[in-house]
């Protein structure tokens, strides 16, 4: 038997092959449920189910400027309005900023 890589789960032994955890989640190695993911803070994501590895800041993604997180239980990022900016990692709508013009 082996254990499932980083990012899967089985939840038994009888389970042929291992399962992706939800969008927005990671896990380490030999997870036996997607309850051992833990969801990506606001501000991060991912994009491929669980992406493999034990910390938050080693696993999802920031959310690059000009974009948000708020949940952060999500596979993508969202934009701000067309004439707003906000730095990478940001949390919230509020976060973006109008541009001068």
């Amino acid at each position: 038997c082996t254990l499932c890589p980083a990012g899967k789960y089985r939840s038994s032994l009888e389970m042929a092959r291992c399962e992706d955890c939800p969008t927005g989640t990671y896990s380490t190695d030999g997870q036996t449920a997607c309850q051992g993911c833990t969801v990506c803070p606001a501000g991060k994501t991912s994009n491929n189910g669980c992406a493999g590895g034990a910390s938050v800041d080693n696993d999802c993604s920031t959310c690059q400027s000009n974009t948000y997180s708020e949940e952060g239980h999500t596979s993508t990022c969202t934009a701000c309005d067309a004439n707003a900016r906000s730095q990478a990692n940001s949390t919230s709508p509020f976060d973006c900023r109008c541009i001068a013009g």
